[in-house]
């Protein structure tokens, strides 16, 4: 899902992320904060620049979402990790991306079709 759909949905009712209070940045890196990782890995999942990423993360840390910690190999990289509000936050903002999705009406047997057709569409040379 693109930013746009975080912010308002197709009918231009407030989405997820408005909902929370949530611009579509600090959205999707909370959607992309699958586990511990460093602000370079955040901006590559985010498709952006690591000085984007760390002005996002900044807020989000002032929020109490997220946490640099020491990087458990490298000690000259910090590593960000989710606040216990942040995964709350995280799972909630997931329910909703589940809950407004296209693929919403789809049975599971469906949705692992599809998934299977668009993992070959990819990969294929």
């Amino acid at each position: 899902m693109g930013e746009s759909g975080l912010v308002t949905t197709r009918g231009g009712m407030p989405g997820p992320a408005e909902m929370m209070g949530l611009t579509a940045a600090q959205a999707t890196a909370l959607r992309e904060m699958t586990g511990p990782m460093t602000m370079r890995d955040l901006a590559e999942r985010m498709s952006c620049e690591p000085s984007n990423a760390t002005f996002i993360v900044d807020k989000l840390e002032k929020q109490g979402l997220i946490e640099r910690r020491a990087h458990p190999t490298d000690r000259r990289a910090k590593q960000l990790v989710l606040t216990g509000e942040g995964n709350a936050l995280r799972d909630r903002l997931l329910e909703l991306l589940v809950h407004d999705s296209p693929l919403a009406g789809l049975t599971p047997q469906q949705q692992r079709l599809l998934h299977g057709l668009l993992e070959q569409a990819i990969t294929r040379p």
